[in-house]
């Protein structure tokens, strides 16, 4: 979910790790990860093995879609544990940009990742609830986080509600785009992206999975890789933190709809 362009071989070094680590513990993973499916759907393969997903829509999964392997934990500002938190953007150097002022951020056209999104669509959502009446004069669906900075940035959109994640990743390696926008907020934290395996897996392997991504999170060999990553180990989180997704829904403003 974090594997932005310049990341690429990264998490292919990362993947290559697990892959080593899983056939220790006994699970067999494709030499190379799968790239270019959008993950909700790779998510329903019946032969998936490992994947990860938006938390939003795990939680609307039926129990039986597929199994909770672990949560990464990751080491960037709005990180707390395995929960995180979404910052809102609006252009730096105009009034949508001062931070506190959503409502002058709403007046322009506004930016989400996708539809089905908790950082990028339901967070934003939930941050106009404290603004009554406020609604966005467009929609665009810019198909990533990072597209959605890119927006902002250009002058394409007043606002955007960008996971805090990929924030610290694009300040790590684009610091331009990063000033070309500014912090207007920060929304309440949420449980972070989950790793997530076919429905079919056993209780065992599912085990033998964590302690493989535990085991990398943890090899000091492969430091350097994870400060890159931003990644800090993985815990297990109770499904109920992902079902209070759904009531945070329930409270927040009605879906955006994309009129562009």
């Amino acid at each position: 979910m974090y594997d932005l362009p310049w990341l690429g071989d990264a998490h292919d070094a990362l993947w290559s790790a697990l892959v080593t680590a899983a056939a220790r513990e006994g699970v067999v993973l494709p030499a190379r990860r799968e790239r270019g499916v959008e993950p909700q759907a790779l998510a329903t393969r019946p032969e998936l093995v490992l994947t990860q997903i938006c938390g939003l829509p795990y939680a609307k999964m039926p129990p039986a879609a597929v199994r909770l392997v672990a949560t990464p934990r990751y080491r960037a500002p709005g990180c707390a544990g395995a929960a995180y938190r979404s910052v809102l953007l609006g252009s730096a150097g105009r009034g949508a940009g001062r931070p506190g002022n959503l409502a002058a951020a709403l007046a322009g056209p506004v930016a989400i990742n996708e539809a089905s999104s908790q950082s990028g669509h339901l967070a934003l959502r939930r941050a106009m609830a404290m603004v009554p009446g406020c609604r966005p004069e467009r929609v665009l669906t810019t198909g990533s986080h990072h597209a959605s900075v890119c927006a902002v940035a250009a002058g394409r959109a007043s606002l955007a509600a960008v996971d805090c994640v990929t924030w610290a990743l694009i300040g790590d390696a684009r610091p331009a785009l990063k000033g070309a926008v500014s912090v207007i907020g920060v929304t309440p934290p949420a449980p972070g992206l989950p790793f997530v395996t076919r429905a079919s897996m056993s209780w065992g392997q599912i085990a033998a999975l964590n302690r493989a991504l535990g085991g990398v999170m943890r090899d000091p060999m492969l430091a350097s890789l994870r400060r890159v990553l931003r990644l800090d180990g993985v815990e297990v989180l109770p499904d109920a933190a992902y079902r209070r997704l759904l009531r945070l829904e329930a409270e927040a403003v009605p879906p955006l709809l994309v009129q562009t």
